[in-house]
């Protein structure tokens, strides 16, 4: 009796096998993905509009900021001062992003290893006494 089995490989090729996992693991991670993008893909774009939103808000107010201070200087001068005031605020948020994490960890040099008790080390004296040396 020859009975039929559902297997996809052609058992004749060589290499079939791996190239036909290869094929599934691949089909399988694009389908994990696919459902994991549907699944968080609304809360991605509201986080990114979000961003959009704050971003553009920010240039308003920056906008107000050098309209306001216009007011009493010219233009130019208005602007470089909240220019320079805005790359300052950059600086200062990068260095405290930059030192943050790293004050989990006390400092960066290697541990310092401790001194080893001489009854420990083979060849000293314990009690006065020379230590017994041991042959190979």
């Amino acid at each position: 009796m020859n009975a039929q089995r559902n297997f996809p490989i052609d058992e004749r090729a060589p290499g079939a096998v791996p190239e036909h996992l290869s094929e599934q693991a691949e089909r399988a991670v694009r389908n994990a993905l696919r459902a994991e993008t549907r699944e968080r893909g609304p809360h991605a774009r509201l986080y990114a509009g979000s961003a959009a939103a704050g971003l553009l808000g920010g240039g308003a107010l920056t906008a107000c900021l050098v309209l306001a201070l216009a007011e009493a200087m010219p233009g130019w001068a208005a602007a470089l001062i909240v220019g320079v005031a805005l790359v300052a605020l950059a600086v200062l948020l990068k260095n405290a992003a930059r030192t943050r994490p790293h004050a989990l960890v006390r400092s960066a040099d290697p541990p310092v290893p401790y001194a080893v008790p001489d009854h420990l080390v083979p060849g000293t004296a314990v009690d006065g006494a020379e230590a017994p040396h041991h042959r190979a």
